[in-house]
């Protein structure tokens, strides 16, 4: 009988060995697991701040203010100066286009030297950007004059340039004569143009010199 309690005991001691064992192996695992788990989640908040890092991106504009010339005028030349009426020419030859990402630019148009007394110049433009100004006088090439204003963003081609021209009764004979027209494309301000030229031939040229 004594021997079946002690038996009895020694059995509880080794169960409650074995619970503690079992016990310590379970507190082991979740432990390790624990550990597991943090350091995935260190691994993931690392990586995500490495994916996720903040980046600055700069996106700039760059201003654009582009014209082109097309076709050059007929020379205005007289070669009998000599009719009742005054005699008056115009020409359409020429064609302008221009691309533009800004606002209130200006097309205008300046001649290089004052024509002979007699002559009379002027150019106009057709836009379909802006706002037109109308026949301008150039004959005097004091200063540009404005062609289209207020044009905004956009682009256009191959819109009109017309020249007219008109020998009034006081000219006299000057033999033929070149002048540059420059047509310049500026933002409000004019610090930026884009600028091109092209000449125009008059004068009067009798058939003997032919």
């Amino acid at each position: 009988m004594k021997r079946l309690i002690r038996n009895i005991r020694s059995g509880r001691s080794i169960l409650n060995l074995d619970q503690n064992i079992v016990c310590a192996s379970v507190f082991t695992v979740f432990k390790s697991l624990s550990l597991v788990l943090i350091w995935a989640s260190a691994s993931v908040s690392f990586a995500t701040q490495q994916n996720f890092a903040p980046q600055t991106v700069i996106v700039s504009i760059t201003p654009i203010t582009v014209l082109a010339l097309s076709g050059d005028p007929q020379p205005f030349v007289l070669e009998n100066y000599g009719a009742s009426s005054p005699p008056y020419f115009h020409d359409r030859t020429t064609s302008y286009s221009l691309t533009t990402n800004e606002n209130n630019v200006v097309l205008r148009a300046q001649i290089d030297a004052p024509l002979p007394p007699g002559v009379h110049l002027t150019i106009s433009a057709e836009p379909s950007l802006g706002i037109g100004t109308g026949e301008q006088e150039l004959t005097g090439a004091r200063h540009p004059v404005d062609l289209v204003i207020a044009i905004g963003p956009g682009l256009e081609n191959n819109r009109v340039l017309q020249y007219d021209i008109h020998f009034d009764n006081t000219f006299r004979h000057v033999g033929l004569l070149e002048r540059k027209v420059t047509v310049s494309l500026c933002v409000s301000d004019m610090s930026r143009c884009s600028e091109k030229s092209q000449t125009i031939v008059l004068g009067w040229e009798s058939p003997q010199s032919n």
